[in-house]
């Protein structure tokens, strides 16, 4: 049996005294650190983090969707303030093919180059919305979709897009 020496001079309270002969790790009067409330301050603890990560995810998400309202926005004033509206990228073949049917018409497009934007993957992603495609280029004549470069060739060769813009055009070289 364990027995813990005491001076008689010293209170000792009975829940302590029992506690101290059961060798009872965590003793109920004690002052110093009270590890019984440890599994609920552990647990209060974890509540309180994970309602900051909540907290700091809803911010998250609503910078985020404030930010892909302010390019939505964006895109919706590119396309139906300007004639012409390319969106486009400065290495896409295609992109360059589209840009010389307005150059050869002697018009010049409103130009939006995605890959020297830090935010050129969300237009992306909005112009996937309006239009169904994820490819470049996208033309847009007076606010209405016109399409990637074959159809913009395709409306130069045909006449449309002289008509669209309300251009005469003299003979033309094919693209």
């Amino acid at each position: 049996m364990n027995t813990v020496p005491f001076k008689s001079t010293q209170k000792i309270h009975k829940q302590e005294f029992i506690s101290v002969i059961r060798s009872d790790p965590y003793p109920p009067y004690s002052q110093s650190s009270d590890r019984r409330d440890q599994p609920f301050k552990s647990a209060r603890m974890k509540v309180t983090m994970m309602m900051v990560m909540m907290v700091l995810a809803i911010s998250v998400y609503l910078d985020s969707a404030s930010a892909a309202s302010s390019v939505g926005e964006f895109v919706d004033k590119t396309i139906n303030n300007n004639k012409i509206a390319i969106f486009s990228k400065t290495y896409c073949p295609y992109c360059r093919r589209a840009k010389a049917v307005f150059k050869e018409l002697n018009q010049v497009p409103y130009v939006v180059e995605l890959d020297e934007r830090d935010d050129g993957s969300k237009i992306q992603d909005v112009l996937v919305n309006i239009v169904g495609k994820r490819t470049v280029p996208q033309v847009f004549i007076n606010g209405k979709h016109l399409g990637g470069s074959d159809e913009t060739v395709e409306a130069y060769e045909s006449g449309l897009l002289a008509k669209l813009l309300g251009i005469e055009t003299v003979d033309h070289d094919d693209l």
